[in-house]
């Protein structure tokens, strides 16, 4: 499995949600979003329970990662883009935070994978300051098309801390929770 295709699988679903958003609008786009999570939540116990599903499998293959469950960072990246188009007060920050999330959290692993040595963070020995650096820049950019500017930044440079937490909880949860946290303790 290549990392670089699986970000670049992370950053095109982000951009996808998006567009689906765009195209069919909030109440639909959240009926499609909650009915492809219940069939990856069905396929993905179809597989643990040895089920074979040829399309899943070769999928699988090339981009998910080696885990007890299979697809389980795609369901954790499913669920918090819900999570995020559910509670979110305006489409605007919904926008914005799927992209910060996408674009930051593709780069950040992208750029933190080609800078181990001597760049690890003293918090998480599994992230790097460029890791984190390349999650502030691109995830802040992709949120600023959404957002404005300063609430970009902000909102870059919080969530990457949170990305990179050791904290027994996914990042394609966590981010998108803290981001809900966040807006609402800000009034936004």
């Amino acid at each position: 499995m290549n990392e670089d295709n699986r970000q670049a699988v992370h950053f095109a679903v982000g951009v996808i949600a998006i567009l689906i958003v765009a195209f069919v609008g909030f109440n639909t786009a959240l009926v499609i979003f909650s009915a492809l999570f219940l069939i990856g939540l069905c396929l993905a116990n179809y597989k643990l329970l040895g089920g074979k599903v040829k399309f899943v499998d070769k999928f699988l293959q090339a981009f998910d990662r080696e885990e007890r469950i299979p697809a389980a960072g795609a369901m954790f990246y499913a669920a918090g883009i819900l999570m995020i188009l559910t509670y979110a007060r305006s489409i605007e920050f919904a926008f914005g935070i799927i992209a910060l999330q996408a674009a930051g959290d593709a780069f950040a692993t992208v750029v933190g994978s080609r800078f181990q040595r001597g760049w690890k963070l003293p918090w998480n020995s599994e992230k790097t300051y460029p890791g984190m650096l390349a999650f502030i820049v691109t995830g802040s950019a992709a949120a600023w098309i959404f957002l404005p500017f300063q609430e970009a930044v902000v909102f870059g440079v919080i969530l990457a801390i949170v990305e990179t937490l050791p904290i027994n909880l996914d990042d394609n949860l966590s981010v998108p929770i803290a981001a809900l946290i966040l807006k609402r303790g800000m009034g936004l």
